[in-house]
């Protein structure tokens, strides 16, 4: 299950630099890219969802349905998230509310920022274009013909560079951390 509130802080943080509004494809592949960089850094996601492929580049599932108002999990993390956010058009919007950012790292944030000042100019197409679908800078995304496919953490730590075995275990890793949040978070 995704974590409804650090996702709302995400999108809080990347929407304020972009004066509360923002084109929801953009706002995805932003994310997904600043995924790809805390795991190239740090080993780690700032955000875990499940990750598809699309035609339109990779997407974080999660994140896709809540904007779109399809999000089927859970009926009140659908209306929760309707708090924050609405579509208006093709884009996002922010409601009246700020947030504190409690649950982003440092690290974090400097990664969401520096993703965001890289595609400043960027439209999404050219993201998509130019960057998602470049097999040379993000070889995970696959074609997956007007259907959608699972991309795994590991295939997108191999996509950075590391083998089989070190991907293995960094996802086993990642995986291991979200269990255990999740299972505290229910403690509380």
């Amino acid at each position: 299950m995704i974590n409804l509130k650090k996702l709302i802080q995400i999108c809080d943080y990347l929407l304020s630099l972009n004066n509360g509004i923002l084109n929801y494809t953009k706002l995805i592949k932003l994310i997904y890219i600043a995924n790809r960089e805390m795991l190239k850094t740090q080993n780690d996601l700032i955000i875990n969802d499940r990750f598809v492929s699309m035609p339109q580049g990779p997407v974080l599932s999660s994140l896709y349905n809540l904007i779109l108002e399809k999000y089927t999990d859970n009926e009140i993390t659908q209306l929760e998230w309707n708090q924050y956010f609405f579509k208006n058009g093709y884009n996002l919007k922010k409601q009246n509310f700020k947030s504190n950012f409690d649950e982003l790292a440092l690290s974090e944030i400097n990664i969401l920022k520096e993703t965001d000042e890289k595609f400043k100019t960027w439209t999404w197409k050219q993201i998509v274009d130019n960057y998602l679908h470049k097999k040379d800078i993000c070889p995970e995304w696959v074609d997956p013909n007007g259907s959608s496919y699972d991309i795994y953490i590991s295939d997108i730590l191999m996509g950075l560079g590391y083998d089989d075995i070190e991907a293995a275990e960094i996802q086993d890793e990642i995986s291991t951390y979200e269990k255990e949040e999740a299972l505290f978070a229910k403690m509380i």
